[in-house]
């Protein structure tokens, strides 16, 4: 009987004890390689060596594309992933019928990159003119949703063509021709020109400028019932330089004076108006209760950059005065970014959550986040439709500054921008702009520039809820002279 036998005891002991201890061995063994093919840990079967993989997503749109990698031919098709030792790839995505979008990158091991953005176009674009009209046309937007297209001919102050991109006949948007209430806006001789200021977030009303030989105005137009249309200055009885909507509601706006440098904010119901500040150069404004401004200071040659929340004013920083001063103001997830184009510096500042440095130890001016330098006075500063990407511009020469990654752009466009074009996000990854009369849209860094369909320089060019289908104002190709709308499809029907 073994386990009465204290010897024989003693080595069972001992057996358990080492099989006990080899067992914790075993399990933190495999803990610890699943751990190291967790972070990317693998043997190179030909050197032998250890090196760290990195995980990389692709996707593109439309999807099943062939992928290649440094011109290898990938086993899978898009969207998939795919798992590579560190190191420097070019990836290049390709679909017959499409454009090819190429990449080049560095990858790190145990890192995650993810190109869930490349967008193919058509090689063979054909735009098709869904309407020709006898005058140019001279105004056109498109509202948030990217439902709505609104088209307004030459000196034609009372009339819109609005367009359903949600709603089609015979696979075609369907349009409709609105009426404005008579005396809207102000008719008188000479040329009139309509502008966008910026959509309600309803989607239904747009806040425009009207100018004329001798006078300027600014209506709010309800595309959806015109008749609930007003003209700011005839409702609030002045005649602000500018304005805008408080919150992108109609209820309320913030009028500007330029000569008295005066900004306020009045009730459209009530006629109330209540003083912002005096002074100010430049503002952008977001929600209810925050504004970004340029204040002149005791000094002619410096401008005090105020965070207004609230009551509350809260010194930014102090920079050096310019004609202009582009901001820009989003909230990305909790945090608040604020953006300050300092022209005459040439320097573009970023701010994270500045308020929870303000009253504290530090001098706010030496928390930004950080300061691009630029080649020239800054033309403005944006945020991607996004609110990742943080781009300033500076005629050709572009930084951006990716907010998820932490990473920074800078490079100059070989494309040379049309005269009079305006260059925007064209939504969350990439900016459009005209260039030699065609559309122009390149990614967030710069690189896969495609130059699309001709197109009028001086108007933006609209796409679809899906980015599959873009429109655009180009002369007529049914009759010479005239002006003609177009869509035109970006991909093939079986990839929407």
């Amino acid at each position: 009987m073994d386990f009465l036998d204290p010897k024989k005891k003693k080595q069972q002991k001992i057996k358990l004890a080492i099989g006990h201890t080899l067992m914790v061995l075993v399990v933190a063994f495999g803990t610890f390689i699943l751990v190291l093919l967790a972070y990317g840990f693998d043997l190179n079967r030909k050197s032998g060596e250890i090196i760290q993989n990195g995980l990389v997503y692709i996707d593109s749109a439309p999807d099943n594309a062939t992928l290649k990698i440094n011109g290898q031919e990938h086993s899978s098709k898009t969207n998939t992933r795919v798992s590579l030792p560190e190191g420097k790839y070019t990836v290049e995505i390709s679909k017959e019928s499409y454009r090819t979008w190429k990449r080049s990158f560095s990858l790190d091991g145990g890192v995650v990159e993810r190109f869930t953005y490349p967008a193919l176009y058509l090689s063979d674009l054909k735009p098709q003119e869904l309407q020709t009209f006898d005058n140019s046309v001279t105004f056109s937007t498109e509202s948030p949703d990217r439902r709505w297209i609104v088209l307004g001919q030459k000196n034609s102050i009372s009339q819109f063509t609005v367009y359903d991109l949600r709603t089609r006949q015979n696979e075609l948007p369907t349009n409709e021709v609105i009426n404005l209430p008579t005396n809207l806006l102000t008719a008188a001789d000479g040329d009139h020109l309509i502008k966008l200021v910026e959509w309600s977030t309803d989607n239904q009303n747009v806040l425009v400028s009207h100018t004329w030989t001798g006078g300027s105005e600014f209506a709010v137009i309800n595309i959806d019932n015109p008749a609930k249309s007003f003209n700011v200055n005839q409702t609030i009885g002045q005649n602000p330089s500018e304005t805008y909507l408080f919150d992108k509601k109609v209820d309320q706006l913030y009028i500007y004076d330029a000569p008295s440098k005066l900004l306020q904010r009045i009730n459209i119901k009530t006629k109330q108006t209540t003083e912002i500040s005096r002074n100010i150069i430049s503002f952008k404004p977001h929600g209810e209760d925050k504004l970004l401004l340029a204040v002149g200071s005791a000094d002619p040659k410096k401008v005090d950059i105020i965070l207004k929340e609230k009551d509350k004013n809260y010194k930014i920083r102090e920079i050096e005065t310019s004609a202009k001063i582009p901001l820009d103001i989003a909230k990305v997830g909790d945090a608040w970014y604020l953006v300050i184009g300092a022209s005459s510096e040439k320097k573009t500042y970023i701010y994270k959550n500045p308020i929870d440095f303000i009253g504290g130890n530090n001098d706010p001016e030496k928390v930004a986040l950080l300061a691009l330098g630029s080649k020239g006075p800054i033309d403005q500063v944006a945020f991607s439709q996004n609110v990742r990407f943080v781009m300033s511009q500076s005629g050709q020469h572009f930084n951006v500054y990716d907010i998820e990654t932490k990473r920074r752009y800078s490079y100059d466009m070989k494309q040379p921008f049309d005269a009079g074009s305006k260059i925007v996000w064209m939504d969350g990854h990439r900016l459009t702009t005209h260039s030699e009369g065609k559309v122009l849209v390149f990614d967030y860094d710069g690189t896969n520039p495609q130059s699309l369909v001709s197109g009028d320089v001086s108007l933006l060019t609209m796409y679809d809820r899906d980015y599959t289908e873009l429109y655009n104002i180009s002369p007529s190709i049914n009759t010479p002279g005239k002006i003609g709308f177009f869509s035109t499809q970006l991909r093939l029907e079986e990839d929407k």
